[in-house]
């Protein structure tokens, strides 16, 4: 057994990804759903974040291009990722440059498929709308940066879940719920601020 001295830091520990699933969002919004038997759903969407690290490896600057989806879901994606993301998976880098980095992906890498990942899909998520505006904000984010070599530009795969609770079929009222699976495995979310009402007959 190797004992650490009191005054040793921790080891650093790299963040570890998982795609969200509906029970895991489901067990996250517990506190949510102890009152009656509400129904939830839940749609798959995909981020992208556009990180830009020094050579030191120190995260200077982050930008997120947003999956297709109404303003107030990408406002509550964002609260939500300011607040509990630092730092994004390896396994979530998605740049065409990701594999040359890593010295090649693995073959047994679940959300790349062995290194060849199609451009509108991750690990099921469907994110060819946020990878292309992505890829637009890269391209005039690297012209700007050519004077600034040491720079390195980086693009993050960011799954995530809108949850739909409907406490009461009567009400037709549902309220939604962003939840994402931080490095760490632990889910997060953050309620939206307005919940959509359907009239009762309306669809």
């Amino acid at each position: 057994m190797i004992r650490m001295a009191a005054s040793d830091p921790p080891p650093a520990v790299a963040p570890v990804f998982a795609v969200p699933s509906l029970e895991g969002a489901s067990l996250a919004l517990r506190t949510l759903l102890k009152e009656g038997r509400p129904e939830v759903r839940a749609t798959a969407h995909c981020a992208v974040a556009i990180d830009v690290f020094t050579q030191e490896d120190v995260l200077l600057q982050r930008a997120l291009a947003h999956a297709d989806v109404p303003a107030i879901v990408r406002d509550t994606f964002r609260e939500l990722v300011d607040l509990h993301v630092s730092r994004f998976a390896e396994a979530q880098r998605i740049d065409p440059h990701a594999s040359t980095a890593r010295g090649g992906a693995s073959a047994g890498d679940p959300y790349r498929g062995g290194g060849s990942l199609p451009s509108n899909d991750f690990a099921g998520f469907p994110c060819g709308f946020a990878m292309a505006a992505a890829e637009e904000r890269t391209a005039r984010l690297r012209a700007r940066l050519r004077q600034a070599a040491d720079l390195d530009v980086r693009l993050y795969a960011v799954p995530f879940l809108v949850a739909f609770i409907d406490r009461d079929r009567w009400d037709r009222k549902e309220e939604q719920a962003v939840v994402l699976r931080r490095g760490d495995g632990t889910y997060v979310y953050e309620l939206c601020p307005i919940s959509k009402k359907v009239a009762p007959g309306e669809d």
